[in-house]
């Protein structure tokens, strides 16, 4: 967590507990209200007395037709608690426990976070315009309830002035809490200072979202991936001789990463599973590390890797693309998916491989489409290839040689290796 956001945090807090204190001492304005009432009608109920000031204040609504602009005010508040809403059923992806919810979105946008982000802003906007609306009609009540104030008189109407001074101030600040709120939600989406909609709440429906199949494209890029191909071979013998010249740096690896914690997600099969034999490593192609890296990402997410694509429709008409970047000897490997509805490629995740040690770093669901690594992370030249600046994503590496053990007889490998498709020509910089 960056230090922007530990602030953003902290400030929201604050304020959110300052909203609730302000919120707690109108009440107690109010039950004093209420004692101060019942002191000249002890027969008069709380109930009664609330249901009276509720009455008087809608009556100078009527007197000074402003009715309309409390029915505004309503509307627009309403509005606001739909956004804040939509904003969280993005953000933890509660879409996928409605039939069809996501669905009903698409003709929107179809990334998670973008979405999020401006149901968060449209939220902000609707509360500014209720709560101007509110601060007139505070203003307007106010300046009635001065004119027709009688001291004297203690009927069911009355306030007292100091509790009505009260209640006319405390009123303000819980708006401009509200209003201090809704702002610093939306600042913080436009800022990155919320985390992405996809981690760490990402499920399986989020990566096939249900958006118009396109069956030909599909069709028509994926027979050049297949392991089986022979223009494979060349690209097979290659990557399978950099593993196996950096077996033994590797091994030294094993041992710090068997030291932590075993995770909790699927991904603790491949650290319990036993490395697979050379004969298997050498058979694998490019495409293979690719399918077997990007499984081993969703598994680290918290997915059942086999069933990613197990149905007819689970990419949702998204395609999924991997592009090989040769690093010297160290690949990387980037992964992101194009959606026909929002007509825009979608960043999400990098694979380093050092010798059989694969550590992932998210790419944060950037939209850009470059050839170059370096313009959508930051990256660190070492001996002539790049190291991305930023943590490993489980704070570990995972080893190639056990993704193989446990992904690459699974049947729903095949589903992940004819999904992917071979993506643009990339390099670090």
């Amino acid at each position: 967590m960056g230090v922007w956001q530990v602030i953003w945090l902290i400030v929201l807090m604050i304020v959110v507990l300052s909203v609730v204190a302000v919120a707690t001492v109108i009440w107690l304005v109010k039950h004093r209200l209420v004692r101060w009432h019942q002191t000249a009608d002890k027969m008069a109920t709380p109930t009664q007395i609330a249901g009276a000031q509720r009455f008087y204040v809608r009556t100078i609504y009527r007197r000074q037709h402003i009715m309309y602009l409390r029915r505004i005010m309503i509307g627009l508040f309403v509005l606001a608690g739909f956004m804040t809403l939509w904003a969280l059923c993005e953000q933890f992806n509660l879409y996928t426990t409605f039939p069809n919810g996501r669905a009903a979105m698409n003709w929107f946008l179809s990334d998670h976070t973008s979405t999020r982000n401006v149901a968060l802003v449209l939220m902000f906007f609707s509360v500014l315009g209720a709560s101007l609306l509110r601060f007139l009609l505070l203003k307007r009540v106010d300046e009635v309830q001065v004119e027709e104030a009688n001291e004297s008189a203690h009927d069911i109407y009355a306030i007292p002035a100091v509790m009505r001074r009260q209640l006319f101030g405390l009123r303000r600040l819980l708006l401009s809490g509200l209003l201090i709120i809704s702002l610093w939600l939306g600042l913080g989406a436009v800022t990155k200072a919320i985390p992405r909609a996809t981690s760490p709440f990402e499920t399986s429906h989020s990566i096939a979202q249900p958006i118009e199949t396109n069956s030909a494209s599909s069709g028509s890029s994926s027979d050049g991936t297949r392991y089986d191909d022979s223009s494979d071979n060349s690209s097979s013998t290659s990557s399978s001789s950099a593993a196996n010249n950096t077996a033994e740096s590797s091994n030294n690896n094993d041992a710090g990463d068997d030291d932590l914690p075993m995770p909790s997600t699927p991904i603790a099969d491949v650290v319990k599973a036993k490395p697979a034999d050379n004969a298997t490593m050498t058979q694998l192609s490019e495409a293979d590390q690719a399918s077997l890296t990007f499984m081993a990402y969703w598994a680290m997410e918290g997915q059942d890797p086999e069933t990613l694509f197990a149905t007819k429709n689970s990419t949702g008409g998204a395609t999924f693309y991997y592009h090989w970047i040769a690093n010297n000897g160290h690949p990387i490997i980037m992964f992101n998916s194009y959606s026909p509805v929002a007509k825009a490629m979608n960043d999400m995740f990098i694979a380093n491989i050092v010798g059989n040690d694969v550590s992932f770093y998210s790419l944060h669901d950037e939209t850009a489409q470059t050839s170059k690594l370096a313009n959508i992370m930051g990256l660190t030249m070492t001996n002539g290839y790049a190291i991305p600046s930023q943590n490993k994503l489980d704070q570990r590496s995972y080893d190639l040689r056990k993704m193989a053990t446990v992904y690459y007889q699974q049947t729903g490998y095949r589903a992940v290796h004819d999904t992917l498709k071979l993506g643009y020509d990339m390099t670090v910089k």
